[in-house]
């Protein structure tokens, strides 16, 4: 299942559609050119739709809205002698099942792991792992880092 979606930003569009299910509006998060974007300052999130502050430049593919859905801690907790609610337990499986899906987990295989795609990554082998073209943000790199393109 999809985890992520692109568009084309034409700088006159300000509404995009999340087409992955989700858990919570925060986790969804947005970036436009590879740099990370703040809800309430620059986009809010209504239902399914994104909308942003200030329409996003023109460009192929510039507009990411991903899922990044946290397990630190179970979205509900039961307590011993407590009902146990159906929506509780769906919505804790579903938090795993997407959190799976993000990582994108390379399988073990008789022969090692699996290769191919692996979201912003591509492995060729168990030793040749690659960093797909674009997949790095802007704002999750030190400063000064990479010099000039």
């Amino acid at each position: 299942m999809a985890t992520e979606v692109s568009y084309s930003g034409n700088n006159s569009n300000k509404v995009f559609t999340i087409t992955f299910p989700f858990l919570k509006d925060s986790h969804v998060k947005v970036s436009v050119g590879g740099v990370t974007k703040n809800v309430t300052t620059d986009y809010s999130i209504s239902g399914t739709l994104v909308t942003f502050v200030t329409a996003p430049a023109t460009g192929t593919n510039n507009v990411k809205l991903y899922r990044d859905t946290p397990i630190t801690a179970a979205e509900h907790d039961y307590s011993a002698g407590s009902s146990i609610k159906a929506d509780a337990l769906n919505e804790n499986q579903k938090q795993l099942l997407y959190a799976i899906e993000e990582a994108k987990l390379v399988t073990v295989t008789s022969g090692g792991i699996t290769t191919g795609a692996k979201n912003d990554i591509t492995v060729n082998s168990d030793t040749d792992w690659v960093i797909n073209t674009n997949a790095i943000e802007q704002s999750m790199m030190a400063t000064n880092s990479v010099g000039l393109d």
